[in-house]
């Protein structure tokens, strides 16, 4: 973990277990353990109201949190990750309409 702001492969600023630091937040001092783990959560929250509000197919829990896990600032990135939800929507139906008539 770090706790003080790197940069991220993608070049973002980042923080704690991954958490992209925003304009509006300012990280100059250190963070701890504790402070990393609140961000994760908050990130989490965030996450998951996205995946329930984006998808309108059935999924497992493993798929549900593989969406959580895998889009963790779902609301705040434009675009790309709704055409992804959409696939996803696409794809889940397909399975279970072909499910339906095999």
């Amino acid at each position: 973990m770090n706790w003080t702001v790197y940069f991220c492969p993608a070049g973002y600023p980042t923080i704690g277990y991954g958490q992209v630091v925003r304009n509006d937040e300012d990280f100059a001092a250190d963070i701890d353990e504790t402070k990393a783990e609140e961000l994760l959560r908050q990130d989490a929250q965030i996450a998951e109201r996205a995946v329930l509000f984006l998808i309108n197919v059935p999924l497992t829990d493993s798929q549900f949190d593989a969406l959580v896990i895998s889009n963790p600032k779902l609301l705040e990135i434009p675009l790309q990750h709704f055409k992804q939800m959409k696939l996803v929507n696409t794809f889940c139906w397909l399975d279970e309409y072909t499910q339906a008539f095999a």
